[in-house]
């Protein structure tokens, strides 16, 4: 009976210890969704004009946009499930409101792989007045997004990043983005 309770015992051990090497394992392998800061370009409408009427071009109301890649660092494909990506020209809430999120289920990214998704701001958001103090660091202006995605092992994990435009780092491309550290506007898991 010792004998039987023993082997009860160990076979119960090295269960365990196969299901958390297979954990690792699973771990490891996963894919890791980030957010590229040198791929967010495009902030300006018309890239011929001068650096300071990119942004607020003549006092024109035109639309704003933005972009950012998500790149996949991890080992393994994954399926975005949902996204949400905002242009925002206002401070921005304690906690995040992405509002209405994509759907962009059956959309894969394969390990290493890249996909690019534009953001627009409504015109009224940036009206001639508040471009101008955006410019000039008198005003906010943040990117931000949120993406659930799942694992080809059926896990599901989220990614979300804010940045905030910093008309110090302007450079010729339309870069000028620095990570915004309020709490909760972060996290991978």
């Amino acid at each position: 009976m010792i004998g039987v309770v023993t082997t009860l015992f160990f076979t119960a051990k090295a269960a365990r210890a196969a299901l958390l090497n297979a954990r690792a394992v699973i771990n490891a392998e996963r894919p890791h969704l980030i957010f590229d800061n040198a791929a967010l370009k495009d902030l300006y409408p018309n890239k011929q004009a001068p650096l300071g009427e990119r942004l607020y071009g003549v006092d024109q109301p035109k639309a704003v946009t933005a972009q950012v890649c998500l790149i996949n660092q991890g080992k393994t494909p994954c399926e975005i499930i949902r996204a949400a990506f905002l242009l925002v020209a206002e401070p921005l809430p304690d906690a995040p409101d992405y509002g209405e999120y994509s759907t962009l289920r059956g959309v894969w990214i394969t390990a290493g792989g890249s996909y690019n998704a534009q953001i627009g701001c409504r015109p009224e958001m940036l009206e001639p007045g508040r471009r101008s103090r955006i410019l000039q660091g008198e005003w906010p202006l943040f990117l931000m997004g949120h993406v659930e995605y799942r694992s080809v092992f059926e896990e599901r994990h989220e990614s979300r990043f804010a940045y905030r435009f910093d008309p110090q780092r302007l450079t010729q491309d339309g870069a000028g983005w620095m990570p915004e550290d309020q709490p909760g506007y972060w996290k991978t898991s």
